[in-house]
C-alpha cells in the first residue's frame, strides 16, 4: 500500500516532536511537510498534494470553518485531523461541524494515531461515541426543523391554488401528459390546459419544468435552492474532477 501523504500544522514543541517521531517510524504514512504558521500552510499546501493535514488545536481560531474551507478550496480531497490536549466537547463538536474529519488527543497511543489516520483516509469520521451521538441528534433536530418549515410552506403554497389546480399540479409532478391528467380527474384536455395556463400564470413560468422548479424553490427551506442544484450539477460536468466512488 502506498504511504498516506501527510502535512502537519503545529507549533514546535515536545508534543510535535513526539507526533513526528511516531509518524516517521510508521511505514503506512509519510510526512511531506511541517508548517508552523497558518499563512505558510495556506501558501504552500497546493504544492504538497497531501491526503491528510494534521492540525494542532492551538493553531485554530474560531470560526474554524473559514480555515477549513480555504484548505478544501485549495485541495478538495484533503482530509483534516485535529490533535491536542484537553479537548473540550464543545470544541470537538464545532470542528467536526466545521468540516474536520476527526480529532485525536495528544495522549493517545501511537497505535490509535495511525488507526485514526487510516480511518479518515477512507473517508470516515474519527470521533468518540458521545460526539457522534450529539452530531446525530443535531442532524435529526435540523431535519425536523426543515421538515416543519417545508410543511408550512407547502400548506401556504396549497392555499393559493384552487382544488382543480391542485389536482392538475399533483399529476404534473408525477409526469403525466395532458391527456393522462384529463383521464385521471375526469376533465377534458382543454380544461386541463386551462388549469395549466392558470398555474403557469400564478408561478410566473411558461412550461412544466419551470413550474415544478418554481414550486420546489418556494417550498424548500434552503434559500436559492435552484442555483445550489445547478452549481452542484456543474461540478459533475466535463472538465471537473470527480472523486471515484469507494
Amino acid at each position: 500500500m502506498q504511504p498516506i501523504q501527510l502535512i502537519v500544522l503545529a507549533k514546535p514543541d515536545l508534543f510535535l516532536d513526539g507526533l513526528l517521531r511516531i509518524l516517521n517510524d510508521n511505514e503506512h504514512v509519510h510526512v511531506l511537510q511541517n508548517f508552523n504558521t497558518i499563512d505558510d500552510c495556506l501558501s504552500q499546501v497546493d504544492t504538497c498534494n497531501a491526503d491528510i493535514i494534521i492540525i494542532q488545536n492551538q493553531m485554530l481560531e474560531a470560526p474554524y470553518e473559514f480555515f477549513f474551507k480555504n484548505l478544501k478550496k485549495i485541495n478538495p480531497e484533503l482530509k483534516i485531523l485535529v490533535f491536542g490536549q484537553l479537548l473540550e466537547t464543545e470544541f470537538l463538536l464545532n470542528i467536526i461541524r466545521s468540516g474536520a474529519n476527526g480529532y485525536i488527543n495528544s495522549n493517545m497511543s501511537a497505535q490509535h494515531l495511525i488507526q485514526a489516520i487510516l480511518y479518515i483516509n477512507e473517508g470516515k469520521l474519527w470521533a468518540e461515541r458521545n460526539i457522534l451521538e450529539q452530531l446525530a441528534q443535531d442532524a435529526l433536530q435540523m431535519e425536523n426543523i426543515l421538515e416543519t418549515i417545508a410543511t408550512e410552506k407547502t400548506r401556504m403554497l396549497s392555499d393559493i391554488l384552487t382544488k382543480r389546480e391542485a389536482q392538475v399540479f399533483q399529476w404534473v409532478l408525477k409526469g403525466l401528459s395532458t391527456k393522462e391528467i384529463a383521464e385521471q380527474i375526469y376533465l377534458s384536455e382543454q380544461s386541463v390546459k386551462l388549469h395549466l395556463s392558470k398555474l403557469f400564470k400564478k408561478f410566473e413560468v411558461t412550461n412544466r419544468p419551470q413550474l415544478i422548479l418554481s414550486a420546489f424553490e418556494r417550498v424548500s427551506p434552503v434559500n436559492n435552492i435552484i442555483p445550489l442544484i445547478q452549481m452542484t450539477l456543474e461540478k459533475k460536468a466535463p472538465g471537473h474532477k470527480i472523486k471515484p466512488a469507494g
